[in-house]
């Protein structure tokens, strides 16, 4: 977040920044007032523009989803730089957690394996897609970052996996 010296910050996010921010993560009201801590109502009031909350809440709101991966700008502007990648069923629900600080390495064969730093151990994940709608966003060789959201689900031709989501380190 851009805090000045006087403790006050450079922007202030928009209700429809913190809505379309959610909509990239794929989270709910719920969800991201568990993880910022700002109570679900005050949340709801915020992001349908009822009232002012405090610089307090937004900066909570804007730290949380800050961290999870979003940049804001002035107006309405919000990117998603977050970046994921799919690992068979069975292997990430093991050592994964959130903010677990992982590597992505290419390996023989062009597969990919998932590094996870904590435990120093290494998981395959499927290759990028050959096209389609997240290309740009599936982790590459020599990437490394922070997880933000892990997630199971059934897939058409791998069958249950794990998505997950990272935050990748500035380079």
């Amino acid at each position: 977040m851009n805090a000045s010296k006087k403790g006050t910050y450079s922007a202030i996010i928009t209700p429809g920044q913190v809505r379309a921010a959610r909509a990239f993560l794929g989270w709910s009201q719920d969800e991201l007032s568990e993880r910022s801590k700002v109570p679900k109502r005050t949340l709801i009031r915020f992001e349908m523009g009822e009232g002012i909350p405090r610089l307090s809440t937004i900066a909570a709101l804007q730290d949380t989803l800050e961290r999870a991966g979003q940049v804001f700008s002035d107006g309405d502007g919000v990117k998603d730089t977050t970046k994921w990648f799919v690992l068979p069923h069975g292997e990430s629900p093991k050592v994964l957690d959130l903010e677990s600080r992982i590597t992505i390495t290419r390996k023989e064969h062009e597969h990919f394996q998932l590094g996870v730093e904590e435990c120093g151990r290494w998981h395959g994940m499927f290759g990028p897609p050959e096209g389609g709608y997240h290309k740009h966003s599936y982790a590459k060789d020599g990437d490394s970052g922070l997880i933000v959201d892990i997630r199971t689900r059934t897939d058409k031709d791998y069958g249950h996996v794990s998505q997950v989501k990272f935050v990748p380190d500035e380079r």
